[in-house]
């Protein structure tokens, strides 16, 4: 990643939540980016993290006999980014991507 903006947007937002949450124990508090994701580079190690756009897609299976499921079926993807929503730098591909 060419900058730091995902981290210090992080740290900022961890500071208001604990000024705004009511009393709690501090072991348990915990605040992270609910969409993160690592891009996995050529050499397979990690190269960079990001945040995505989670895309949420519903849809009713049908059975083998075409009819269809009572319940849906719920899948979650990320669409990465490829420039920081926060500052405007490019993000380089870093190879094969994962979001796992």
């Amino acid at each position: 990643m060419t900058c730091n903006c995902i981290d210090t947007v992080l740290a900022e937002a961890k500071k208001e939540a604990l000024r705004v949450a009511p009393e709690h124990d501090p072991e348990t508090f915990n605040a992270d980016w609910d969409n993160k994701f690592f891009m996995v580079g050529g050499n397979g190690k990690p190269s960079r993290h990001g945040i995505g756009l989670p895309v949420k897609i519903e849809y009713r299976r049908l059975k083998t006999n075409r009819q269809p499921y009572q319940s849906m079926t719920i899948k979650r993807l990320q669409v990465f980014m490829s420039f920081c929503p926060f500052c405007g730098a490019e993000l380089d591909d870093g190879g094969i991507q994962d979001a796992g």
